[in-house]
């Protein structure tokens, strides 16, 4: 029997790893520190605000991590950037593969509405 060949494709680089995961890290503790601020008067408010160190504790958390999630946005998106200038994919950002609607995809999306 012929065994297959396993080809791997690398999918992420390792700064791409480490800033998603950033990312996500930073999100999540947004996400806890603004819980933990609009639900306060509450049992398990109270707990997550306790966990961060109080209310007002928790209130310069969320703020420093949401600028910190800012900036690694920003380096995130700048690094894509220059890496498809950098490898001459320029036409990734104008071309058909491009992730972002265009104008002719909202009249294609109108049109398969009306039909």
């Amino acid at each position: 029997m012929r065994q297959r060949q396993k080809t791997k494709v690398k999918r992420f680089t390792i700064t791409q790893r480490v800033l998603h995961l950033l990312l996500m890290v930073f999100f999540l503790i947004l996400g806890s520190t603004g819980l933990a601020r609009l639900y306060f008067q509450t049992s398990w408010g109270k707990g997550i605000a306790s966990f961060y160190g109080g209310y007002e504790r928790s209130f310069q958390i969320h703020k420093i991590v949401g600028i910190l999630l800012l900036c690694c946005f920003l380096v995130h998106a700048l690094y894509l950037v220059f890496k498809m200038l950098r490898k001459n994919h320029g036409s990734s950002l104008f071309g058909p593969e491009f992730l972002l609607p265009r104008p002719r995809d909202f009249k294609e999306f109108f049109q398969h509405v009306a039909w």
